[in-house]
């Protein structure tokens, strides 16, 4: 009866290190190349990036980068501090059932 806590105590640390795995694993940031050229489009001045009105037309792309890029920043932090703590309980939970295992020789 005793090797079942052992069989517990390996199921649990093998979930802590999947989550100490998962916790290192990030999505990484998007990165907007920009526009090589505008083919038969001049803008103000000649500089193909403006329109009619003068504002650049990467400008809202940019701005929704900007923020998906800070989405994906706490998303992997919250990604990060939920995984390790996952893996914090694990290991916890490995020591009880070791714990487990000396309480039942007794």
């Amino acid at each position: 009866m005793q090797n079942i806590w052992l069989v517990f105590t390996l199921v649990f640390v093998v979930l802590a290190c999947f989550h100490f795995y998962l916790a290192l694993q990030e999505i990484e940031l998007f990165n907007f190349s920009g526009r090589e050229s505008l083919t038969g489009f001049v803008g103000i001045g000649g500089d193909p990036r403006k329109d009619l009105i003068g504002s650049d037309i990467d400008q809202p792309i940019k701005d929704f980068i900007e923020k998906f890029n800070n989405y994906l920043s706490k998303y992997n932090k919250s990604n990060f501090i939920t995984n390790v703590l996952a893996a914090i309980g694990y290991f916890g939970a490995a020591a009880t059932a070791l714990i487990s295992r000396d309480l039942m020789k007794k």
